[in-house]
């Protein structure tokens, strides 16, 4: 946009900023059409848009021209200029990223002019770094110590109540009518309508998105309506090596089965689980069951319940698990969440048309002191009329011992393989029995490509094979979303594009 600016001045053209915007906008599309979906591209011209197109009326709205103290002239235009950059990118943030963050207005006063001058330090420490090296120390170290400061300031501002919100995904209809509010309320006299009647308009639209889920009509989404399709949904999400299981039921309630690891990279809970709630237009979780201690089924969970409302905490009841297990348990009961232990024969009520039975672990399990902990993992049988699901988390062969008297209960249409597909040669008979009589029709096996160990094992994938399963594996089929009326179902994979 610069350059095309210069360019007019150097030809002495006239100037429209509008032209300025579109002709940088199509020359960048020129080069990268994929760029018109790229989020940096969308906020980088709505952002320069806002402040062209909003600026100008905002000052005009507060009467800036009254104002004779330079100081406080410049301190109400730079809250005027983040004001306007704030509402025109605040929907797209939201859109993208799920999150509103009202506190922006105001850091944005301390965090741009830090941000200035550390472009202004490294740019110099860029040029003197072929000098001394001593000489290039001196702006090195002061950029490190500009950055840091810009760090901590946006750390603690974060920490404001209310700094930010987390939010369902929006309808692109009500970022069109955002925007369309926005030029109304702005260009009225264009529109030859009065305050009054804009005044209204607004309050229209502001009751028809806090009204709009009770309508009957719609999906039950943010703005969707309040009517729930009569169908079961779950979707295997592909977080690596890990279990994450997104539950969704008739009448609109959640289930969370596991969460997904933690590592020092990457938070499953916050960056893969958290964002597919949101775009399902979730906000609140009914329940959160943890199958077991292990990290790559607990490790996301404590930045799933720091981001959204978690109503039940439901688990085997054992405390003890690996790093940071405790400390979800903690967290679990500062925030007051209602919590139940789980246990074989117990069963999970109040969800329509739905049984869910809980097969494992034995009382036995929960007392020993020599059960590995994988066979205390919590395995569901969850039928929703004539389609079932059984859901076997990390079970070995002890916990496929314990649950193969149920007999012919196990019968499923859909399995989770026990622990990833892991090698069953050392049982291969007792796996040969369990899936007997399991005998589903399609397994799903949670796995990561770069898994020390590989999954699923051939024994593993052999014996389904045998018994006529059509296998799926989360590294191969990304997520693996199941959908049910409770007479058939339909199966769809976000990376193979596999339908049945």
């Amino acid at each position: 946009m610069i350059t095309v600016f210069l360019i007019a001045r150097i030809l002495n053209r006239e100037i429209d900023t509008y032209n300025i915007i579109s002709l940088a906008g199509m020359l960048i599309l020129l080069a990268n059409p994929m760029q018109l979906f790229n989020a940096g591209f969308i906020l980088s011209f709505v952002c320069v848009f806002s402040i062209i197109y909003l600026c100008p009326r905002i000052e005009n709205f507060f009467k800036l021209e009254k104002f004779n103290k330079k100081g406080l002239l410049y301190l109400i235009r730079s809250l005027v200029l983040t004001l306007a950059v704030y509402i025109g990118v605040a929907p797209i943030i939201a859109y993208y990223f799920n999150i509103i963050s009202p506190v922006t207005i105001i850091a944005n006063l301390f965090v741009v002019p830090l941000a200035g001058l550390l472009i202004c330090i490294g740019f110099t420490f860029v040029l003197l770094g072929l000098l001394p090296v001593s000489l290039a120390a001196i702006f090195g170290s002061t950029v490190w110590l500009v950055a840091f400061l810009l760090e901590r300031l946006i750390f603690y501002l974060s920490k404001i109540p209310f700094a930010y919100f987390y939010i369902p995904d929006l309808p692109i209809w009500s970022i069109a009518g955002y925007y369309a509010l926005i030029i109304l309320a702005t260009d009225r006299k264009r529109f030859r309508l009065s305050k009054g009647t804009v005044f209204i308009i607004i309050l229209i639209c502001i009751n028809f998105c806090i009204w709009a889920p009770l309508l009957p009509a719609g999906g039950g989404s943010a703005f969707g309506g309040g009517k729930y399709p009569e169908q079961l949904k779950i979707t295997f999400l592909h977080v690596g090596h890990g279990d994450a299981i997104f539950i969704q039921f008739p009448k609109g309630q959640t289930m969370l089965v596991d969460t997904g690891g933690k590592s020092a990279y990457m938070d499953k809970g916050k960056d893969v689980v958290m964002p597919y709630i949101w775009h399902e237009g979730k906000n609140a979780i009914d329940c959160m069951l943890i199958t077991h201690g292990d990290t790559d089924h607990f490790g996301g969970a404590s930045s799933i319940i720091k981001r959204t409302k978690v109503r039940h905490f439901l688990y085997n009841g054992i405390e003890k698990g690996e790093e940071g297990y405790a400390r979800l348990i903690d967290l679990v009961k500062s925030r007051s969440i209602k919590t139940f232990s789980l246990k074989e024969g117990d069963r999970i009520e109040g969800f329509k048309d739905t049984q869910i039975l809980v097969l494992n672990p034995s009382e036995e399990f929960l007392t020993g002191r020599y059960i590995n902990t994988n066979d205390t993992s919590v395995v569901l049988k969850l039928i929703y009329k004539n389609v079932s699901f059984l859901l076997c988390a990390d079970i070995l062969e002890k916990g496929i011992k314990n649950i193969i008297p149920y007999g012919e209960l196990l019968n499923s249409d859909i399995i989770k393989v026990p622990h990833h597909g892991s090698c069953v040669d050392g049982y291969k008979y007792t796996a040969d029995s369990f899936f007997s009589l399991v005998n589903p029709d399609i397994a799903i096996v949670t796995a990561s490509r770069k898994s020390l160990y590989a999954t699923p094992a051939e024994s593993t994938a052999r014996l389904l094979s045998e018994k006529g399963a059509s296998i799926y594996i989360t590294h191969k089929d990304g997520a693996i979303i199941i959908t049910t009326d409770g007479e058939d179902y339909n199966l769809t994979t976000t990376y193979s594009g596999k339908a049945i």
